[in-house]
């Protein structure tokens, strides 16, 4: 049996065959618009899904009330002010906040995030990605990841080089003490240091073609090797032009 009904979106009439129990969604709304439009059993009114909660026990994979009807209802709709920006605002989403992290209207939460060890705010950009996080951005800034990095031991700072390349911690030491701590190429000692300040260690140089380890050396040299492509001739026609233009060098010229 078909029935006329008058959708509360488009304002048109359509028919429908009669439905049993409480359709109120479809009695309201026509075919084409529940596609975009879904209907709220506490407003009375017809709403964009965004505008809707997630539920996956419901049939349209949304909660049965709007967003602003649940907040109404639950009392959970407080005005608070913004750690950041310092301005009243609504919060409209409260599962993002556990207790720990500070309130942040909806522009300062995706634009600063608080950093769970030093204890700054920072922009969002401050923080390295994640996709398991809840807003994309890892707990601690940068900095902070990079000083509790230079300052954990070596062996940890390289245990994923060293598993790739099949090379033993102790292989490592002996390989180090071998070389007296000297890079394999320049014979120099290693300059560079980690952001928390300490020395890095001599890096570990191997055959990209047969992943064969070479020999430990410094960072110079280690990176020069692969702007170099590791390829000998672009070495030696290197030290042919600088040898070069160092004949060509006046007397007494720097």
């Amino acid at each position: 049996m078909l029935l006329d009904f008058h959708c509360q979106v488009c304002d048109k009439d359509f028919e429908r065959i009669k439905l049993q129990g409480n359709h109120l969604q479809r009695r309201r709304i026509c075919e084409p618009c529940r596609e975009w439009f879904c209907w709220c059993n506490k407003c009375k009114r017809a709403k964009l899904f965004s505008d809707f909660d997630r539920a996956s026990g419901t049939k349209n994979g949304v909660q049965g009330m709007c967003r602003a009807c649940r907040i109404d209802i639950t009392g959970l709709i407080r005005i608070r002010t913004c750690s950041h920006c310092e301005s009243d605002c609504v919060v409209s989403n409260h599962n993002r906040y556990n207790g720990k992290t500070p309130w942040l209207c909806d522009t300062c939460y995706l634009s600063v995030k608080l950093c769970q060890q030093c204890g700054e705010t920072k922009h969002i950009y401050e923080f390295a990605r994640a996709a398991d996080r809840r807003n994309g951005r890892v707990a601690h800034c940068r900095s902070c990841t990079a000083a509790r990095w230079s300052a954990s031991d070596h062996e940890r700072r390289t245990q994923a080089k060293r598993r790739k390349l099949g090379l033993s911690y102790d292989a490592y030491l002996a390989m180090r003490v071998a070389q007296d701590n000297r890079c394999g190429i320049c014979g120099c000692f290693e300059t560079e240091v980690h952001p928390g300040g300490q020395i890095r260690e001599l890096a570990i140089d191997h055959d990209h073609s047969t992943g064969r380890v070479r020999a430990l050396l410094c960072g110079r040299c280690n990176k020069a090797l692969g702007l170099m492509l590791d390829d000998p001739s672009r070495l030696r026609a290197a030290a042919d032009y600088l040898e070069s233009h160092a004949a060509q060098r006046e007397p007494g010229e720097v």
